[in-house]
């Protein structure tokens, strides 16, 4: 009987499905699928498509997400240029002699520490004190590692240690079996 071998291999490679299910559905004997899918390496081909298959997944997901920071980070940057531009709206005013009541100009101020905050962590970017922070850990860690004489190859504080004698060497006729006495 004859059946369609490409499309059987296509099956194969691009499905999970086993010899033995390809065998029933084209109505074949389960070692003629076997010979063909020998022959024609159609494991290898199964593992190369979808190795192919994830590495176009993981393409197709990096850059997604690669979009979406992009579109963040661009809207981030929006946000901080238009709360930057009210806040300098309020500085101008200021310096014609006008007083500004600082109940008006707290919310942008926050806004714009809020956003930089954002924007510092999108970017990467570590602020003064995250860097503090880090710096005394590093300093800590290195505190306990001489502590503990981590890395440390002096040798001379370790080793056999010959410790003296507590009984004096004495011949074997000179000890006395117990229950005897020396007379």
């Amino acid at each position: 009987m004859k059946f369609d071998v490409v499309k059987a291999e296509n099956e194969y490679v691009t499905t999970n499905i086993s010899y033995r299910k390809l065998a029933e559905k084209y109505k074949v004997s389960y070692t003629i699928i076997s010979k063909y899918g020998v022959e024609r390496k159609w494991t290898q081909k199964r593992k190369e498509f979808k190795s192919k298959v994830s590495q176009r997944f993981i393409e197709k997901a990096a850059k997604t997400e690669t979009d979406k920071l992009s579109k963040l980070i661009e809207t981030t940057d929006k946000a901080i240029e238009a709360v930057s531009k009210n806040i300098d709206g309020y500085l101008r005013v200021a310096e014609d002699g006008v007083s500004i009541p600082m109940g008006e100009l707290r919310p942008a101020v926050s806004a714009l520490k809020d956003l930089v905050v954002i924007q510092r962590d999108l970017n990467g970017i570590l602020s003064l004190k995250d860097k503090q922070t880090i710096d005394i850990a590093r300093e800590r860690l290195a505190i306990e590692q001489s502590k503990a004489n981590v890395g440390d190859n002096d040798d001379s504080e370790t080793g056999i240690v010959v410790l003296p004698a507590l009984v004096p060497d004495v011949d074997d006729e000179e000890i006395v079996k117990e229950g005897e006495t020396n007379a």
